[in-house]
């Protein structure tokens, strides 16, 4: 009687675990997306993968922990709107990419195939720092996605685009750990860089800056 009383226990515990491995539990998916994940295996494993991902990346950008939470909610709006499992599986392949080196340590087993695409390697969280006064209104800062070069000069990072177009990150902003972050993926000649945040302009020297009361993403660019 008493095995047949843990056999019992154990069948109800299987059958009220979620079907899928996904992030989330499928008993309470509420939305399209949500069943479409939960109906698929292979989406189901995605979701959760980019969930660790999610979480890991939190510890190993310090300081960025409100930044990535804000671009986790705009990622998974845009998840949101898949229409179907291919869309869905790109999106998903594609966020695991993008925080993939942000990782301490890889997936057990086989790696997973990703794209390769610009993979995070900073977030600069916004500073508690008054403007100076020939600084812009970061309130009125402009969206700002640059491609380029990255060197370090005398007081900051520059960012030199292609056409020409440089814009200034200030060290004197950075927190010690991401400054080092930063370098160290400098490392490698001829490395590109992708900066995803807000511009602003100094009013004396006309300078383009990253506004750095707003929070700015860092990317590497996959090695052509």
């Amino acid at each position: 009687m008493r095995d047949l009383r843990h056999l019992l226990v154990a069948v109800a515990m299987v059958a009220a675990m979620p079907a899928q491995a996904a992030s989330f539990n499928c008993s309470k998916a509420a939305t399209a997306v949500e069943r479409a994940i939960c109906d698929n295996p292979e989406l189901s494993e995605l979701d959760s993968a980019a969930a660790l991902y999610y979480r890991n990346a939190q510890d190993t950008l310090p300081g960025a922990k409100a930044c990535l939470l804000a671009d986790q909610r705009a990622w998974l709006q845009l998840r949101n709107r898949c229409a179907d499992a291919a869309c869905l599986k790109d999106l998903y392949l594609n966020r695991l990419a993008e925080l993939d080196k942000a990782q301490p340590a890889r997936r057990a087993g086989e790696p997973m195939a990703l794209p390769a695409r610009s993979f995070l390697v900073g977030i600069i969280p916004p500073t508690d720092r008054a403007p100076d006064p020939v600084e812009s209104d970061p309130a009125r800062a402009t969206p700002l996605d640059i491609t380029g070069a990255l060197t370090e000069g005398e007081g900051g990072f520059i960012f030199t685009a292609p056409d020409g177009r440089a814009i200034v990150l200030m060290t004197w902003y950075i927190e010690p750990t991401a400054l080092e972050q930063l370098r160290a993926a400098m490392m490698t000649p001829g490395t590109r860089f992708a900066v995803r945040g807000f511009a602003g302009r100094n009013s004396a020297s006309g300078q383009s800056y990253i506004e750095p009361r707003r929070c700015t993403f860092v990317y590497q660019l996959p090695t052509p």
